[in-house]
């Protein structure tokens, strides 16, 4: 914004004189959730000293019990507007630049049945939310009490319209928040929900509030571990817990980009 180069005071007085409007078009200088040039968490000063990655990975916080979960369709929620295998591989560039070869060739749009929608969701899905979820499970575990899990919820209400969605919205980002709190929001009805969902809405209520009054869910919900990573299924059609979370998510693709990210911009 044309302020870096004022000192102290005056780099404050320089933005405050500037428009709204321009500071609100300004671009990021770290990548965000929707990638390059859009805004994330900072840090570096006496509130957040360290990025909370390496906090987390070194027991740098306040050790309390903790839930760390995702959906397993996060990503359908972010890839609306992809329509087209052009469209999919210029986002691809975008985001991941010169390791964007290297996610088309994992996630190539043949695989999910020429949906290049499709293919992006699942981009998101697991290099945004399922493996940073995963990451973060296992930074803790050390230092923590961690209860992992996976919303599999595969037709969880949605009150998008079809031409909105172009498919299936699956367990889509947020779509957990009408059954754990138990209420109607802007993207699902739980007057929609049929009765193996309203059960399901009841269990997790019932799992979350005993969290919260007593530090650990119900005897079901074991504890992660590194050794033993558990990770809870919910969903109205399955139990028990998901073996395959790290395969079906490829976090160790997911891993390797971020090595090899640290490697080249330390």
């Amino acid at each position: 914004l044309g302020c870096a180069d004022e000192p102290g005071a005056d780099a404050l007085a320089c933005l405050r004189a500037l428009p709204a409007s321009r500071v609100a078009r300004a671009a990021s200088a770290r990548r965000g959730i929707n990638g390059a040039r859009s805004w994330g968490p900072v840090w570096g000063d006496a509130v957040v000293p360290v990025a909370p990655s390496a906090a987390f990975a070194s027991g740098r916080y306040q050790r309390v019990p903790v839930i760390v979960g995702s959906n397993r369709d996060e990503g359908r929620l972010f890839a609306l507007t992809t329509r087209s295998a052009d469209a999919y591989r210029a986002r691809l560039q975008l985001d991941y630049g010169s390791a964007a070869d290297a996610v088309l060739a994992r996630y190539p749009v043949p695989s999910y049945g020429g949906s290049a929608q499709a293919a992006l969701a699942a981009v998101l899905t697991d290099g945004r939310f399922a493996c940073p979820s995963q990451n973060l499970r296992l930074s803790m575990a050390p230092f923590s009490q961690v209860y992992g899990y996976e919303f599999e919820e595969t037709e969880a209400p949605v009150t998008l319209p079809g031409w909105v969605t172009g498919g299936p919205m699956g367990a889509y980002h947020a779509s957990e928040l009408a059954f754990v709190f138990g209420t109607s929001w802007a993207l699902a009805d739980v007057k929609k929900f049929d009765d193996g969902q309203r059960q399901l809405s009841q269990q997790m209520m019932a799992a979350w509030g005993q969290f919260v009054r007593t530090g650990a869910p119900p005897a079901d919900w074991a504890a992660f571990k590194t050794a033993a990573p558990f990770i809870k299924r919910w969903s109205s059609t399955e139990a028990g817990a998901v073996t395959d979370f790290d395969t079906a998510h490829h976090c160790d693709f997911w891993r390797s980009l971020d090595a090899s990210a640290m490697a080249t911009n330390p």
